[in-house]
């Protein structure tokens, strides 16, 4: 049973999922839900997702996000590589700080880190949040 069968199955699910929906449209993308529910949301959903709707929701997430809150996201993704000792496409050193401005961009770079690193991802996307 996929994520759509589980949310279409359980009227319960389908409800909670609705009102973060509308949460997350009303305001801020950092106000309205608690770091531990976007984390639960992102970890449940992300996985099951294909690289082109995940990246399409991350488009749709920079999109809400000033240009400065993209360049903090990106610079901070680069920072917690180089903490790591691990390299990612586009966001290495010499990476600069209006490259990370750019929604489209970051939504690419996202989706390949997704896919190679997905734990730096979802940590990335959560401390970032606020």
């Amino acid at each position: 049973m996929g994520l759509l069968d589980s949310l279409l199955g359980n009227p319960q699910q389908q409800q909670d999922y609705q009102n973060y929906v509308q949460r997350y449209q009303q305001g801020p993308p950092h106000e309205g839900y608690s770091d531990q529910e976007v984390l639960e949301r992102y970890q449940q959903v992300a996985p099951q997702l294909p690289p082109q709707d995940y990246q399409a929701a991350a488009m749709g997430a920079f999109n809400r996000m000033s240009p400065q809150e993209r360049a903090q996201f990106g610079q901070y993704v680069q920072q917690q590589a180089q903490m790591q000792g691990t390299s990612i496409p586009g966001f290495g050193e010499g990476t600069g700080r209006e490259v990370y401005e750019d929604p489209g961009y970051l939504a690419q770079h996202t989706t390949q880190l997704h896919q190679q690193k997905p734990g730096l991802a979802h940590s990335s996307a959560r401390r970032r949040r606020r």
